[in-house]
């Protein structure tokens, strides 16, 4: 079963999902489709310039009209 996340971050850029920096997930503020639900790593890659580093977060039970949040910010910000 499907889940679905929207990462928000003040700008555009690359999601990463469970470490695997090979092919974005998609990209932020946008609703992003996840194949399972479970424990689930999330990241912008580099530059690391936003916080937290990762955010590790159980998705379940979401649908496309009420997909899971998460929220980085900009270092210094």
């Amino acid at each position: 079963m499907n889940e679905y996340v929207v990462i928000r971050y003040p700008t555009d850029r690359d999601v990463y999902l469970d470490r695997d920096h090979a092919v974005p997930l998609g990209r932020t503020n946008r609703i992003l489709t996840i194949s399972s639900s479970g424990w689930h790593i999330f990241d912008l890659g580099e530059p690391v310039d936003y916080t937290p580093e990762s955010r590790s977060v159980l998705i379940v039970n979401t649908d496309v009209d009420s997909p899971h949040e998460l929220q980085f910010e900009p270092k210094g910000a």
